[in-house]
């Protein structure tokens, strides 16, 4: 059984996944997921925190990341191929909460 800390961690990846698969580009600044999250009832999480997870979801090949500029925060991030075929529930993930059946994207 997962830890709380682990729950809430998962459930965080999937609101920056969900997002993507949201946007009709399915893309979106670094910059925004704080706004995202904080939506979603995932406060105080800092830009160096979402770096980390958006590292995690690009190394799993959810996400990639694509520096537009100079700074680390200067990044967009877009959802791959596999990233759709999650948020469908095509396939299971390990380490982002599975997203509901009801849930539009």
């Amino acid at each position: 059984m997962l830890s709380f800390k682990e729950r809430m961690l998962q459930e965080a990846r999937l609101v920056m996944v969900r997002e993507l698969g949201r946007q009709t580009s399915g893309r979106l600044p670094v910059r925004a997921f704080e706004a995202v999250l904080e939506v979603e009832g995932h406060t105080e999480h800092s830009p160096e925190w979402i770096m980390t997870q958006l590292a995690f979801l690009e190394q799993i090949g959810v996400v990639r990341r694509i520096k537009v500029g100079e700074s680390e925060t200067a990044t967009i991030a877009q959802l791959t191929d596999l990233g759709e075929r999650f948020l469908k529930r095509r396939v299971e993930i390990a380490g982002i909460k599975r997203p509901d059946f009801d849930v539009e994207i």
